[in-house]
């Protein structure tokens, strides 16, 4: 792999690759008042890294696609609303799972695309498809 220090020095290195995680989070939300609640959540995550070399391809990166998908729990989720003095009752409590597809494109060093498409359904619960679409530029 190869970097340049902020004073121009190149530095350069071997870098082993190999990843595996794991993560859990738990919350719980309070309510203090009508509008206004505070929800403490903790997270416990784990990642360990072993595996083989490779070459860095040095900024010459045009494209990258990926895939993500992940399962969420809930288990607690009553809820309330009223419409023109009409109550709705609703319960989200389960098991949903999230897919999606993202890309980034760089063509060039200063400019980079990015796109992504998530949907998220489960029993209770559907996330219609969510397109998110950006522009970065570095200075």
């Amino acid at each position: 792999m190869t970097t340049s220090m902020l004073d121009g020095r190149g530095v350069s290195g071997k870098v082993n690759n190999f990843g595996l995680g794991l993560s859990a989070e738990v919350g719980k939300k309070f309510g203090l008042t009508k509008d206004f609640f505070v929800e403490p959540q903790a997270q416990l995550a784990y990642y360990w890294i072993k595996g083989k070399d490779f070459k860095d391809a040095e900024g010459n990166t045009k494209a990258q696609v990926f895939v993500k998908g992940g399962v969420k729990q809930q288990f607690a989720g009553k809820q309330k609303l009223y419409a023109n003095s009409v109550q709705f009752k609703d319960e989200l409590k389960g098991t949903s799972g999230y897919y999606g597809l993202g890309f980034e494109a760089n063509p060039n060093k200063k400019v980079s695309l990015y796109g992504q498409l998530e949907r998220e359904n489960g029993k209770h619960y559907t996330k219609e498809i969510e397109v998110m679409l950006g522009l970065r530029c570095k200075f």
